[in-house]
Formats: C-alpha cells, sequence, structure tokens
C-alpha cells in the first residue's frame, strides 16, 4: 500500500483488527481514493461505518405489545444485560413492562431478577419449558413490552437450540438480540454466529468491552454475522453501563495512532 494507507493498516491491526479484514478494507480504500481523487482517511471512515451499520434499538411499538427476547452462550452477562435494558424501559421510556425468566438451569437466576424486579416495581414469571410461554404472556397482556430472558449455555447444544426456537415460536418474539462477549476470542465468536445462524432476524449486544482492550472485535463481528450491532455494555453498573452503538465513534476508535 502507498504510505497513507499502510498507515491506515498498521493502525488498525494495532487496535485488532484482523489482518486479512484490514488488508480487504485497505484494497477497496485505495481502489475508491484513486479512481475518485478522494482522501483515504475519509473514505476508510465511511468504509467502516458502512460495515458496522446501523444500530436495532428497541422501540416500543404504540397500543400493541412487543416481545423481546435475549439469548446468548453462557458467562456473558445476558441476565445483566437485560436487567440493565429494563432500567432503560421502565425508567427512560417509561413503559410498563414484565420479564419472563426462562433460565431454569443456572443456580438463583430466579433470585437475580427478581431482586432488580423489586426495585423497578415490575413483574416477573419463571417458566420452566417453552410451552409456559404462552400462558405467561397471557398474564401479561396488558404490558407494553415483555422482555425474556433464556438460559445462558454453549450455542451448539442442540436441545437448547431446539427450545429457543420453539420458545420464539410460540411467543411469536418480535425482536431477538443475542449477547455475544467481546472478551472472546474470534475463533470462539465465529462458532457462535455460526450456531446462531438458524435465526434469520436478530441483532448483537456486545457485552464486556471494558475487558476488551481493542475494538476490532465489533469490526469483526460485523462482518461475520451481517447483522447490526446494536448495544454495547461497558460495565457492571445497573444500571448505568450501556449504551446505544456508535459507528463512528467506533470506527475512530479503530483508526487511532
Amino acid at each position: 500500500f502507498p504510505g497513507k494507507i499502510s498507515a491506515l493498516y498498521q493502525r488498525m491491526v494495532k487496535n485488532g483488527v484482523e489482518a486479512g479484514l484490514a488488508n480487504e478494507i485497505c484494497i477497496e480504500t485505495e481502489t475508491i481514493a484513486d479512481s475518485r481523487n478522494a482522501d483515504p482517511d475519509e473514505v476508510i471512515v465511511n468504509l467502516l461505518k458502512d460495515l458496522l451499520g446501523n444500530p436495532h434499538p428497541i422501540e416500543p411499538t404504540k397500543y400493541r405489545r412487543k416481545t423481546i427476547m435475549l439469548a446468548g452462550p453462557t458467562g456473558v452477562g445476558k441476565t445483566t444485560t437485560l436487567i440493565k435494558l429494563a432500567y432503560m424501559l421502565v425508567y427512560r421510556e417509561k413503559l410498563n413492562i414484565g420479564i419472563v425468566n426462562a433460565d431454569s438451569f443456572r443456580v438463583a437466576a430466579k433470585e437475580h431478577i427478581k431482586a432488580y424486579c423489586e426495585i423497578l416495581k415490575t413483574d416477573m414469571i419463571t417458566i420452566y419449558k417453552p410451552e409456559e410461554l404462552k400462558d405467561a404472556l397471557d398474564a401479561f397482556a396488558d404490558k407494553d413490552m415483555v422482555l425474556i430472558d433464556t438460559a445462558g449455555k454453549v450455542s451448539d447444544d442442540k436441545q437448547y437450540l431446539m427450545d429457543l426456537a420453539k420458545l420464539i415460536n410460540i411467543g411469536k418474539v418480535d425482536d431477538i438480540y443475542i449477547t455475544l462477549s467481546a472478551a472472546t476470542s474470534e475463533r470462539v465468536l465465529r462458532t457462535a454466529i455460526k450456531n446462531y445462524s438458524f435465526l434469520k432476524n436478530y441483532s448483537i449486544i456486545v457485552t464486556k468491552t471494558d475487558e476488551a482492550p481493542d475494538r476490532g472485535v465489533f469490526l469483526y463481528l460485523a462482518k461475520i454475522s451481517g447483522r447490526p450491532l446494536s448495544y454495547l455494555t461497558t460495565g457492571q453498573n445497573v444500571p448505568d453501563d450501556i449504551k446505544l452503538m456508535d459507528s463512528s465513534e467506533i470506527a475512530e476508535s479503530i483508526l487511532e495512532k
């Protein structure tokens, strides 16, 4: 690459962008910059933003209850993320929400959510098999939005994936968010994305970004999934450490010297 684009390549790799992906982006940057006589810095920022896409936030539907499901591998902070979202919906959006706990595997999962529900003054129902979801949703008929927390299990567990599919079908789920940790290796992320590929429409919440020094993971996830990165969690504090993904901010951090 010419000097300027070579420097951009080095910055991306140092900030955690996989070398092959950085090379691909720089080839496209060079082609566009040459053909349009454009500034490579401007070109590459726009390419990164396009790759990251636009976030898909949770949006209430007026006069119709909406059902949101969170799923993800074990240990990625899914339940804590759901609680952060619940706070956001109750206090910022002023919504009447209900929470369905479908995690009957993790010890104290029910108590964990219940404690926060008492603070939020919102209702929670625990179910032990997917078929019970219909009754839970019927009980929440007056809610503006229902959040469903699912079991955190390894994403290649076939029974787990079958149960997820049942929950989605029975609950007529409107939006699905897959939670994935920024502190996870690229190999594990690729496997998780592959295992959740049976979901045709979902968004990604990237958790534990405070534990990952590099920002290249965002670009990698957007590339291999083709799905929007919607929220980022930045720590353990409830409800503060969550925010909507900002593609401009991430693109700039990937290109920082």
